[in-house]
């Protein structure tokens, strides 16, 4: 050990003028020697263990939902079963993604069907249509509309004059939620008062009484609304097959789910809810075939079986087979594509 700046500088004869000035440059000396000498070797022993990695980045959601920790779980597989780096990365959910992906700032995005269709074909939100293409549909998730027993609130027409949160801006979530509720007759800026929070803050609102009611994109059981459920007396507000119809036509991908009674403790009865694909999206001009064709392989063979399965992180991964995933609101890409074939679903 060289010991303190002190004993190191001890160890040089003194001088009787300007003797300080002559240790210290001695001492200058020796420090970086001795923090020069270590990186030259380690640069000269190996190349950098990363070399040759391609490093990939998954959008996936806000914390609450579905897809930041499934979209975790896929950074996970990917590292470990492939040559790629991957990071997962919290965005503000479908919107974002669609346009990350897009402009090629993340490699892959987690979607929602409908937000995705609308992303291909230059649809409001999006001012132009994107290149994007699908890897794989992860699931079909249904639009939660809570509330809790104190509000009163037992069908979506008792929502009128109520305040309720939708997700933030961008979230598909929001996108689909707005359409619901025209969809149900409801002027947005007259008849509610919408309050724009990320799932975290609207379920703590929910809890709290700050809002009467929230939307909740995500596959069932979902941790948000347990959240809820587990503080207070919920209720799940089903949408009748007329309104369905009626969002249908908005949303063409779109597919009626059934929430099943005693999915959540206080819910004793079937909730019929707007539901939609959720394909992982990349792009068709920036993604190459093989890419595409190994990503789709590793995640799909690592869904249910195997150390990193992804239904590990959450249930909702055992949707994720061959048959289900290549049904897809979007072209698939040509690698993806591939995959399929080769296993006998296309």
């Amino acid at each position: 050990m060289l010991g303190t700046a002190s004993s190191v500088l001890d160890r040089f004869p003194k001088k009787k003028k300007g003797g300080d000035m002559s240790r210290r440059k001695w001492l200058y000396l020796v420090l970086a020697l001795v923090c020069i000498v270590p990186l030259v070797a380690i640069s000269c022993a190996a190349p950098p263990a990363e070399e040759g990695r391609e490093f990939l980045a998954i959008g996936t959601g806000s914390p609450g939902g579905v897809y930041y920790p499934l979209g975790g779980a896929m950074s996970v597989v990917i590292e470990k079963m492939t040559d790629h780096r991957c990071v997962a990365e919290s965005t503000g959910a479908s919107v974002e993604n669609c346009r990350l992906v897009a402009k090629g700032m993340v490699d892959m995005g987690l979607a929602m069907g409908g937000v995705a269709y609308k992303a291909t074909q230059g649809e409001d939100p999006f001012e132009e249509a994107y290149p994007l293409v699908a890897l794989l549909n992860m699931y079909s998730s249904p639009l939660h509309i809570l509330t809790t027993e104190g509000t009163g609130i037992k069908t979506i027409e008792d929502l009128a004059g109520k305040k309720i949160s939708i997700d933030v801006p961008g979230a598909g979530c929001n996108v689909q939620s707005r359409i619901v509720l025209e969809a149900a007759g409801f002027d947005l800026e007259t008849d509610l008062t919408i309050a724009e929070l990320s799932q975290t803050e609207g379920v703590a609102a929910l809890k709290d009484g700050t809002v009467h009611a929230m939307t909740l994109q995500a596959a069932f059981p979902c941790s948000g609304v347990m959240d809820v459920n587990a503080a207070r007396d919920l209720v799940l507000i089903p949408i009748t097959q007329e309104l369905f119809d009626k969002v249908n036509v908005e949303i063409p991908a779109a597919v009626p789910v059934t929430i099943p009674a005693g999915t959540y403790s206080d819910v004793d009865y079937d909730v019929l809810a707007v539901g939609v694909p959720n394909p992982v999206v990349v792009s068709a001009e920036l993604m190459s075939e093989d890419v595409a064709y190994e990503l789709t392989k590793v995640i799909l063979e690592n869904a249910t079986e195997g150390k990193y399965a992804l239904v590990l992180t959450h249930p909702i991964a055992a949707q994720m087979t061959p048959e289900n995933a290549c049904k897809c609101p979007i072209p698939l890409h040509p690698g993806a594509e591939k995959y399929y074939k080769e296993v006998g679903v296309l």
